[in-house]
């Protein structure tokens, strides 16, 4: 028996596409633009993403503000310890409250006794430190913290921190007075209140404290901060 196998045919017929496939059958694609009320519509919510994201960019800023000028003034009262330490003498560190137009600033600088006494003439004191200034920030009392409790100090409010002593510097066109003084001995005790009188000195406060708070954009936000210095080892805390 043989097997009749099927022939191949001879030709092979192309596959035609159907005519709803056919490329040649596609509409051409004409430019799309945006018309004038889609424009209207991105730039209102560009608008609106601006809108919410700028108080939080003010207050972002505002809190480095504050931790900017705490960590200045820490470092210049460490400096003012330290020099008055090294070169068996007393450093005042002087503070004054700025608020011009509303805009607050605290400038301090740092002075010391060229003859190691605490003579405060203006004869008898050079600046250590040119003049600082610590923007967005003013000096007044803070609460204490409740999940960051301080040790209690009996000078808390910074805004009436007056030592009876003012310093000044730069010349005629540019004098500043600071009446907000702290001073160092050679020992590294600091002392405030009435710093003529020999018997408060050798008898300092437990702590000093200068609370720093945002002021720009709005009055008396929370972003704040607190330096603290011991009146008994000059130590200074954040």
């Amino acid at each position: 028996h043989t097997l009749a196998l099927p022939q191949p045919p001879t030709e092979i017929t192309p596959f035609k596409y159907p005519s709803m496939f056919n490329r040649n059958s596609f509409p051409a694609l004409s430019p799309r633009v945006f018309s004038f009320g889609e424009f209207l519509v991105v730039m209102v919510v560009w608008f609106v993403m601006f809108s919410l994201a700028g108080p939080a960019m003010n207050a972002l800023k505002g809190a480095n503000d504050v931790n900017q000028a705490a960590a200045t003034l820490s470092s210049m009262l460490e400096q003012a310890r330290a020099y008055a330490m090294a070169n068996n003498t007393f450093t005042y560190v002087g503070l004054y409250q700025d608020n011009k137009n509303n805009d607050y600033q605290v400038r301090m600088a740092v002075f010391a006794s060229k003859d190691g006494t605490r003579d405060t003439s203006t004869a008898n004191l050079q600046s250590v430190s040119r003049v600082k200034t610590l923007e967005n920030a003013k000096l007044t009392k803070v609460d204490p913290y409740t999940n960051n409790p301080r040790p209690t100090t009996n000078v808390e409010d910074a805004d009436s921190f007056q030592s009876g002593l003012s310093l000044s510097s730069g010349g005629s066109g540019n004098q500043i007075t600071f009446d907000k003084v702290l001073r160092f001995g050679p020992s590294g005790l600091s002392q405030s209140d009435k710093l003529d009188d020999r018997t408060a000195a050798d008898n300092p406060q437990s702590y000093y404290e200068f609370g720093l708070k945002q002021t720009r954009g709005q009055a008396e936000l929370t972003n704040s901060a607190v330096v603290q210095v011991s009146g008994l080892t000059g130590a200074v805390q954040t």
